[in-house]
């Protein structure tokens, strides 16, 4: 890999060669133009690799799938799923749209291992099932071992999970979920809480950790005590999360992963990707190798 770059490290450059391979490469993928699967395949080989897994280009729900099978194959082990989607890289075709990364917990090294890159044209149930029905039945992916997927609050994601893995249980992020409460709180009342607005709020946020029987009885406290001044909060509760106890409840999660927030640093280093990020993880990759 030493011969892609030159110069020093303050001014890296990268060869003429490589820059007329990429351009060359990307002519080809001009907007409106229709390419093959092997052309596609042939663009997507990193390090050997190849790294584009398929497309499924069903009318409106239209999905491209990325991945290496190095990883793919740790599938069948994982007992932790990931799902989160990122709208600020993806490409032009696919910008009303998301990328969705699924990424699991890799059990005997307890490291985070992204699997799967999938650009979707939108974020319907249905264009969730077809994406997902594509990696299980289509491609084949098999998550013999999954007992909990998190993801964020989305119900067209939440609907297709339910209906792709019925025995899996969905956990809904614990920081999603605090941020919401937080969000609504300071709707309703500014930054100007009274003391039992904000013990009302620090109520619910451990309401996930509460066994079904107390979040029953603590709903019922709440709600044979409604006054005036928490009446709003507690009606939102009530209409937003309350009928919704599986997917707020952290009680017996099997392993104590909490929130999905490996999954969204990384969207998170993604989307403030920048030249000079870039060039020093380049340098770094470069000097590695």
């Amino acid at each position: 890999m030493t011969e892609l770059a030159g110069g020093t490290d303050e001014n890296p450059l990268i060869k003429d060669s490589l820059v007329r391979e990429v351009y060359n490469k990307s002519r080809k993928f001009s907007v409106g133009e229709k390419i093959t699967d092997d052309e596609i395949a042939n663009f997507c080989l990193i390090n050997g690799e190849q790294f584009f897994i398929g497309h499924d280009f069903q009318a409106n729900c239209e999905t491209m799938l990325f991945g290496f099978e190095k990883a793919i194959q740790f599938a069948k082990e994982a007992t932790d799923l990931f799902c989160d989607g990122t709208f600020k890289i993806t490409p032009k075709h696919f910008q009303k749209g998301q990328m969705l990364t699924i990424m699991i917990c890799e059990p005997s090294t307890n490291q985070y291992l992204p699997l799967l890159f999938i650009f979707m044209k939108n974020r319907t149930f249905e264009s969730y099932k077809k994406a997902f029905e594509y990696i299980f039945t289509v491609r084949g992916i098999q998550f013999s071992k999954l007992i909990q997927i998190h993801c964020d609050f989305e119900k067209g994601m939440i609907e297709a999970l339910q209906q792709i893995f019925p025995k899996v249980r969905i956990i809904g992020c614990l920081f999603h979920f605090k941020q919401a409460l937080h969000r609504k709180l300071v709707a309703l009342y500014t930054k100007n809480f009274n003391t039992l607005q904000n013990s009302l709020f620090k109520l619910y946020s451990i309401t996930p950790f509460m066994s079904h029987e107390e979040f029953v009885l603590t709903m019922h406290i709440i709600n044979q005590n409604k006054v005036d001044s928490i009446k709003d909060y507690i009606d939102y509760f009530n209409k937003v999360w309350l009928p919704h106890y599986n997917l707020i409840s952290q009680y017996n999660n099997a392993t104590a992963i909490f929130t999905n927030d490996c999954l969204e640093s990384m969207h998170s280093e993604f989307s403030s990707l920048n030249i000079q990020t870039f060039m020093k993880l380049l340098r770094r990759y470069l000097k590695s190798n």
